[in-house]
């Protein structure tokens, strides 16, 4: 179970962002029940991954290679 503000759109997927060591990387995600700011994650991750939560919009922009600030 994430914060819902954890997971991002990305055509028309569902993706959040995990952190490896010193990386991050943009992982698909299946969403299950979604309640309270709260969202069922029900398949993409595994046990113990660590998921970005904040800061995540910037790391996944960079990761996509834009460049646009949004403002």
């Amino acid at each position: 179970i994430l914060p819902e503000g954890a997971v991002l759109r990305e055509n028309g997927k569902s993706v959040v962002v995990v952190q490896h060591a010193d990386e991050y990387r943009l992982r698909e995600v299946q969403l299950g029940m979604v309640a309270d700011g709260r969202v069922e994650i029900l398949a993409g991750l595994s046990f113990g991954e660590r998921v970005v939560t904040s800061g995540h919009y910037q790391i996944a922009t960079q990761l996509l290679g834009r460049t646009d600030s949004g403002g």
